[in-house]
């Protein structure tokens, strides 16, 4: 009797234990947007419905950017249609950093096609191998998320509506994204950094038929959201909806993104100069001038870099003390080489929510109102005071009666 007393007791508070065990995991799981566990018939009636909250599994990782979104979405119910969009990038871009890493062993580097069967895109540029595989994934994930009308790759001619992509009409929506699949893929071959751009618009008079070039040409100030994903040392995805900028970093190990950089800012001054000092012979005379005095600067030490992809330099803007990053038009290409569409505009739009600016030297960028789809600017982006010194300089080598 006295030993089945105590096993009874025993077995009391293991179960107690183990009620207790149960009760936070699913505490944890509910907070993180994990599991809701329904309610006993006559149980207390739930608590009204609050904003998402995010809850660390282990008290200091990170949140996912599903979990992010998610409380975006709350915030900003707005972003609703949005939202299937972003988690698309965030898959597209998991795989497409997966490709760069495996490109030397799978026989992705290189050209695509070779000799006269080389393949030419509607820049004129030679395409690489990864162009053409990056921009078929990104379409085909991008159209899969339902609420896109069309789609424009920096790669193509025209934009392509998503019933035809996925081959049917239940594929559209409200929304138009744009990218530039692989920015600076020819880096991919000496092992460095590469990217993905993307800007995302309203469709202005949404219709149903095919995607005309009417629908891209709006100016950068319509975008809801943009970033880009960097496939370096570590697969970063920065971005924004217009309410900061944000950057996830993502872990192998969970095969998630994780949210590393809340609220990125740009200081209004920066030590970095990130222009192709290779093109200075050629650039206009205020750009020159203004990279020279920089050189001449003794109080203040300037840090000259090109990576030869956008991505790379904007995010070293982002996290390296900000600066300004210069293509300017040179006399083989006056406007430029980046496009306004798909390069300048999400670019424009990610550095003026952390604080920074993107002018063409001598007007904002995202004021300019689009009249080709594949048209270029000249782009300068990064801290405020860089910039606006940099443009005092081309402006006053325009006026021809300030001319020393």
């Amino acid at each position: 009797s006295f030993c089945l007393s105590r096993a009874v007791q025993q077995m009391r508070r293991l179960l107690r234990a183990a009620g207790a065990t149960l009760c936070a995991a699913v505490a944890v799981l509910h907070g993180a947007g994990g599991v809701s566990i329904p309610r006993r018939p006559g149980s207390a009636a739930a608590a009204p419905p609050g904003p998402p909250v995010s809850r660390a599994l282990d008290g200091s990782r990170p949140q996912t950017f599903d979990r992010w979104l998610e409380v975006e979405t709350w915030r900003q119910p707005q972003l609703r249609d949005l939202s299937p969009i972003l988690r698309s990038v965030s898959v597209v871009c998991r795989q497409i950093s997966g490709l760069v890493q495996r490109a030397h062993v799978d026989g992705l580097t290189g050209n695509h096609g070779d000799g006269d069967a080389a393949a030419i895109n509607i820049q004129g540029e030679q395409q690489k191998k990864l162009d053409v595989v990056a921009n078929d994934l990104i379409k085909t994930t991008l159209c899969s998320s339902g609420t896109l009308f069309c789609v424009a790759s920096e790669e193509e001619d025209e934009p392509c509506t998503c019933s035809t992509v996925i081959d049917h009409q239940a594929f559209s929506g409200q929304l138009v994204a744009m990218f530039d699949p692989l920015d600076g893929s020819s880096n991919v071959d000496a092992g460095l950094a590469t990217g993905t751009i993307f800007g995302v618009l309203r469709h202005p008079e949404h219709h149903i038929g095919s995607a005309q070039a009417s629908t891209l040409l709006q100016p950068g100030s319509r975008l809801v959201a943009a970033g880009y994903c960097l496939y370096g040392p570590a697969t970063t995805l920065v971005l924004t909806v217009g309410n900061g900028v944000h950057g996830f970093t993502f872990d192998p190990q969970c095969n998630q993104f994780l949210h590393t950089h809340r609220n990125m800012r740009i200081p209004r001054r920066g030590n970095q100069v990130m222009l192709n000092l290779g093109n200075m012979p050629s650039w206009d005379t205020g750009v020159t001038q203004f990279v020279q005095d920089c050189m001449r600067d003794k109080e203040r030490t300037r840090d000259f870099r090109y990576s030869g992809a956008l991505v790379g330099d904007v995010h070293s803007l982002l996290t390296r003390g900000g600066g300004v990053f210069g293509y300017p038009g040179d006399a083989k290409s006056p406007n430029g080489k980046l496009r306004l569409l798909y390069e300048a505009n999400p670019m424009a739009f990610l550095l003026e929510q952390a604080g920074g600016v993107g002018t063409t030297g001598v007007q904002r960028i995202r004021d300019i109102q689009p009249t080709e789809v594949h048209q270029r600017v000249p782009t300068f982006l990064g801290s405020p005071d860089d910039v606006h010194s940099l443009g005092c300089y081309m402006q006053y080598r325009m006026s021809p009666d300030l001319w020393i």
